[in-house]
């Protein structure tokens, strides 16, 4: 996990001793499945939709909503408690609104109306979060108690809703953080605010008199009619845009009216952030002028055509569509308005590692734009820094940039940019590269990318260390039995960072070699042999029951672990380091899940005795895994074409939490998020992270990855692409993966016995190598309908999976069907 400052460090030390407290008295009710194995062994209905997420009836959901039925268009990832029978914290899940300057949670504890991880007026933090503001109703001067609650985000936005029922009342709240249209044609422009709209609504038949809502605070102090805090040099204010209202209690009371039989209020709150002593007047005068309703349709028009402009996925299944739509969402509402990809859930910076999530999800998917932004930013900020860093601020002046250092001259590398984070930022270029073919960042930054690869923190036998910042670290020091506070740069080498090299360094060749640096080419490809050949002689484990890659050596002995973990076994087909047909890769892939595996397709390291303790106390019995970790799993067994891929891809929902998102770390009893703090202060919010754009990223990847398998190239004109449907569908298409200047739509359908791509080309004429993988044997190949003969093409058969590879041609919008039969 990664720690952004000592600060939150002491924060983190000091907190732990009320983890215990906390975890009872922030929202842990009931006791949760004691099943050690998941549900749906088969996995034959882990996609199936359960139906919309009950919209309420007619002649309860009050007009505000009726008028505007396009807030019923509810993803399907939303979050329901009942009042007898509350959830562990672990299993609340998260809603985040952003617009680039304002950014907060919802729902990440009870009541679900909360808001939580408050930012304004931009993502950075160099304190803390302001504290969390809480929103409850009263009636008859007593306040009402939640009884069922829910909350949901409206599809292709970032606009989210909550329904809570307090006694004869309902009180609904629709939260976003307003974009109106700005001068420049399809541009949005934010401002610094988060607008929330309260709904209280009386579906009784009883009048309910002196209704009354309270925006509740854990800091903060009176300011006339306002709510006024301060968190270092940032202020909010938070108001009725009309300055109605007065504070008692630590709460901002705003009068309702009383509530006949049907009626209803809608009661705008602004949240208001200025820098320093400047004034919250010009927000609140924007806001009240142009109306919140009319806002929250800018808004929604605004992120429409953002959704709009990426790769639309369609499948016969909507959870899976809501799945991927959501997690891009989740991306870009942490993505600032200066184009820098955030980590906002306790972290508060853009990081290096957390970029490659987003940008392996993001470039195929036609939002290479967004990609190009946040490199854009990382690199600006490396040339302000004089060097790179494993965490940017994401409030610098990028407006004039200074003169390139002289990166040759640059020394080795040591700490948490010494190995690892390097090489991502390589590869995170690579894959922008490879979609778009665009070279002039490539040429500009050239002397980047070379510094990234030369001034590592090489050792014997060109085995390179832990950045000490991994993702995985601390949950793999569990499993195998370490203390957590061991540093694992002082005390291990990692494989992890000689797969991430490897093909970092034979990617920067290409560029070389591109740009006439023939020296400097074979100087890459030199130092990519060595660090190849110094993980296949140290990591390389041939065990009786399988052999592997080891995740780390001994610095001293070298003498490698006995036990591969999730994370680094799976990263050489992962990263490029090993071709899908390595057998070595393979192997060490297959012994991972063959230890590990469990009944569902998930494979999860058990964690050590040692912490049994620790797990019992809090409620945990089967062990912690990283977010991201059966993403690498599902992307690695599609490369191999092995059929648990099928199991694992239709068993992943039960991974991602309620609202679909992945956490920085997991719990493998019921996929809960590993929480063991939680606060409403604004220190550190959530230990561990939450929303998160890397996990989530490299999950929605894969996921894709299993489908489609697109790998453009469109530097040399061609693409590939390898299908998968799961048995259990008939269906899926995706239009506008990114290509060059233009893109391809793919459209697979499956009538049990035939299975139908078409590939179409939307301005681009380029090479297409077509896998169709199938369980079961093929008996016969069409290309737009003409019969072709099996023998002469290449075809693949292992584990009971067969597949066809059909080359052709893709004429400029154009598109050609590749049917297979089989049995």
């Amino acid at each position: 996990m990664q720690y952004s400052s000592p600060y939150k460090l002491s924060a983190i030390v000091l907190l732990l001793t009320l983890c215990a407290v906390l975890l009872f008295a922030c929202g842990n009710g009931s006791d949760g499945d004691d099943d050690d194995d998941q549900v749906d062994d088969d996995g034959d209905d882990d996609f199936e939709s359960p139906g919309e997420a009950s919209t309420a009836d007619a002649d309860i959901l009050p007009r505000f909503f009726r008028d505007r039925p396009w807030l019923q268009d509810r993803s399907l990832w939303s979050m329901q408690v009942e009042a007898d029978n509350p959830p562990l914290l672990r299993n609340i899940g998260e809603l985040g609104l952003g617009n680039g300057h304002t950014f907060s949670l919802l729902s990440t504890n009870l009541p679900l109306n909360s808001l939580h991880n408050i930012s304004g007026p931009d993502y950075h933090k160099d304190v803390h979060w302001f504290s969390d503001k809480s929103l409850s109703l009263h009636a008859y001067g007593i306040p009402l108690a939640y009884e069922d609650q829910s909350a949901w985000r409206v599809r292709r936005t970032a606009i989210n809703i909550t329904r809570s029922v307090a006694g004869p009342l309902d009180l609904w709240t629709v939260d976003f953080a307003p974009l109106v249209e700005g001068a420049e044609a399809e541009k949005s422009l934010p401002i610094d605010a988060i607008v929330r709209i309260c709904v209280v609504h009386n579906p009784g038949s009883q009048i309910v008199r002196d209704v009354r809502l309270k925006i509740g605070t854990v800091f903060g102090s009176p300011d006339g009619v306002m709510l006024h805090e301060e968190n270092g040099d940032e202020s909010i204010y938070v108001a009725h845009p009309g300055r109605q209202g007065w504070f008692e209690d630590q709460s901002l009371v705003l009068p309702v009216q009383d509530l006949g039989p049907g009626e209803e209020a809608a009661v705008p709150v602004v949240l208001a952030f200025v820098n320093g002593d400047q004034s919250p007047e010009p927000i609140l005068n924007v806001v009240q002028s142009l109306g919140a309703e009319s806002l929250l349709e800018s808004t929604r028009d605004a992120w429409y055509a953002w959704s709009d402009q990426g790769a639309q996925v369609n499948t016969n299944n909507q959870r899976f569509d809501d799945l991927i739509e959501g997690l891009q969402v989740t991306i870009r509402a942490q993505q600032t308005a200066q184009g820098a990809s955030a980590v906002m859930s306790e972290y508060g910076g853009t990081w290096i590692r957390d970029i490659m999530g987003p940008t392996v999800f993001f470039t195929p998917i036609g939002r290479s734009e967004d990609v190009a932004a946040m490199l854009d930013y990382y690199w600006a900020a490396a040339l302000l820094r004089g060097n790179i860093s494993n965490s940017m601020a994401l409030d610098l002046d990028i407006s004039e940039l200074p003169a390139q250092p002289d990166w040759d001259a640059m020394s080795t590398m040591h700490g948490r940019t010494g190995a690892e984070t390097p090489s991502y930022i390589v590869l995170q270029y690579r894959e922008l590269y490879r979609a778009t073919g665009d070279f002039t960042p490539l040429a500009e930054r050239y002397g980047l990318l070379k510094h990234c690869l030369l001034h590592q923190d090489f050792r014997d036998d060109w085995l390179l260390p832990f950045s000490d910042d991994e993702t995985y670290r601390l949950l793999m020091q569990a499993a195998y039995g370490m203390w957590f506070g061991d540093s694992m740069y002082e005390t291990h080498l990692s494989s992890n960072s000689s797969f991430l090299y490897v093909p970092a360094a034979l990617f920067a060749a290409e560029v070389a070699r591109e740009l006439g640096y023939e020296a400097d080419a074979e100087q890459f490809e030199l130092m990519a042999q060595r660090v190849r050949q110094g993980a296949e002689e140290h990591y390389w484990v041939d065990d009786p029951h399988g052999g592997y890659y080891a995740s780390i050596v001994d610095v001293n002995t070298l003498e490698p672990w006995p036990q591969p973990y999730e994370d680094v076994a799976t990263k050489p087909l992962w990263t490029g380091y090993a071709a899908p047909d390595d057998e070595r890769a393979i192997e060490s892939l297959l012994t991972l899940t063959d230890w590990f595996g469990r009944s569902d397709g998930t494979v999860i390291s058990y964690t050590d005795p040692m912490y049994t303790l620790l797990m019992d106390l809090m409620g945990i019995r089967s062990g912690i895994f990283s977010g991201m970790s059966q993403g690498y799993v599902l992307s690695g067994l599609s490369a191999i074409d092995h059929p648990r891929a099928e199991q694992l891809f239709l068993s992943s929902l039960d991974v991602f939490g309620s609202t679909g998102n992945t956490g920085e770390a997991q719990v493998a009893d019921d996929y809960g998020r590993f929480a063991y703090l939680w606060e409403p202060f604004g220190l550190v919010c959530d230990l561990t992270s939450r929303y998160r754009p890397w996990e989530g990223g490299i999950y929605g990847d894969a996921l894709l990855d299993y489908l489609f398998g697109y790998r453009p190239d469109a530097p040399h004109g061609r693409a590939a692409l390898t299908i998968h449907l799961p048995r259990q569908w008939d269906h899926a298409d995706v239009s506008g993966l990114t290509y060059g200047q233009g893109g391809l739509d793919v459209e697979v359908s499956d009538s049990g016995g035939a299975r139908s791509v078409v590939v179409g080309s939307n301005g681009v004429a380029l090479e297409i190598e077509l896998a169709i993988s199938v369980i079961g044997a093929i008996a016969g190949l069409w290309i737009d309908g003409v019969e072709h003969d099996l023998a002469g093409y290449e075809l693949f058969e292992r584990w009971g999976v067969n597949r066809v590879t059909v080359p052709f041609d893709l004429a400029a919008g154009d598109s050609v069907e590749v049917e297979i039969s089989y049995r």
